[in-house]
């Protein structure tokens, strides 16, 4: 399969070093070799939209491809999209895999949702991705891993949406 997708860029709100991010990390690099790993230093569930005020936000570069921020998964995108990406734009931003569903009024408070949705506030299309009854074993993350590469260029290759939209994907347990 071929994608017309150059670069994604992948953040979450359980942390950088969050199982479920690993696992997305592994499904983006199906579709592009630049996949930029811009994630939390620690756990921002339930963050929603918020940015950190008044006060500095701590970066650590790991590599070209990967930073944690000490901040929320909203600061993530801004920090990718304003300082590491400001000569170009992500083709595609996918957040998660969260570790628990986000649907019905979940939805409103999640970090996971909330960074893909500043991705499309800025012109990026952008999917939540969530895991019923995600846990640290890479096993529950089994069913992302066998279809979330579908269910992702499904999403990417609809051809009647002409305006930039936020997707949220919720795996089954």
């Amino acid at each position: 399969m071929t994608y017309n997708i150059k670069s994604i860029l992948i953040t979450n709100d359980d942390g950088f070093n969050a199982t479920g991010l690993r696992v997305l990390k592994e499904v983006a690099k199906l579709f592009t070799y630049d996949v930029f790993v811009i994630a939390p230093k620690f756990n921002q569930s339930a963050k929603s939209r918020s940015i950190t005020l008044n006060q500095e936000i701590n970066f650590e570069k790991k590599s070209d491809y990967e930073w944690i921020v000490d901040g929320t998964p909203t600061d993530c995108v801004i920090f990718a999209i304003n300082n590491l990406m400001n000569d170009f734009k992500p083709d595609l931003i996918l957040s998660g895999i969260n570790a628990g569903g986000n649907i019905g009024d979940e939805v409103s408070y999640s970090g996971t949702v909330a960074a893909s949705w500043e991705g499309a506030l800025r012109g990026i299309k952008s999917i939540a991705l969530s895991q019923v009854a995600g846990t640290d074993s890479l096993k529950s993350y089994d069913y992302v891993k066998n279809f979330g590469l579908q269910i992702i260029n499904y999403i990417i290759n609809l051809d009647d949406i002409e305006q930039t939209m936020l997707f949220n994907v919720n795996f089954p347990n």
